[in-house]
């Protein structure tokens, strides 16, 4: 795996950045099966493809919420329960205590922006070719850690 540096952006939200690995379709093959596997259940073959970007993310939040005595008649019997709700702009939390059992629902919400870019040789001032290709990903969502990010090009 290719080495990923972990950044803030200017707004604040967690960027990571990895350098590009060159691959041959034989150490696609051998070196990156797992790579492979997923461009092949995609429904493209290994001939077609140029590159393949794989990023992992990780949410984790604490939840504080108030718990709500609440009655519902559930097969014509009254039914004591509580429930508590917690909502953000990115993550819905909502859960039932009944009868000794908690039922929770979980919905998060996060964009991915993923940028390839190239890195040119510098000599002093003189700017010339390139000195590698870069990834640079971006979540939006704050509750998301970036866990890893590669980037392989297939020759």
């Amino acid at each position: 795996m290719s080495e990923s540096d972990t950044l803030r952006t200017s707004n604040g939200n967690l960027m990571a950045d990895c350098r590009r690995i060159l691959a041959e379709k034989e150490e696609m093959q051998t070196l990156y099966r797992s790579s492979l596997e997923k461009i092949e259940n995609i429904g493209i073959s290994l001939k077609r493809a140029q590159s393949v970007s794989t990023s992992s993310t990780e949410q984790h939040i604490d939840v504080t919420s108030t718990v709500r005595d609440t009655v519902y008649v559930k097969d014509s019997v009254h039914v004591n329960a509580m429930v508590f709700d917690y909502k953000d702009p990115w993550t819905e939390v909502s859960g039932k205590i009944e009868s000794g059992e908690a039922a929770l629902s979980i919905s998060s919400k996060d964009t991915i922006t993923q940028v390839i870019y190239r890195v040119p040789k510098k000599w002093w001032f003189f700017r010339w070719g390139t000195k590698a290709i870069r990834q640079r990903v971006s979540s939006s969502n704050p509750h998301n850690n970036i866990v890893y990010t590669d980037y392989i090009e297939i020759r």
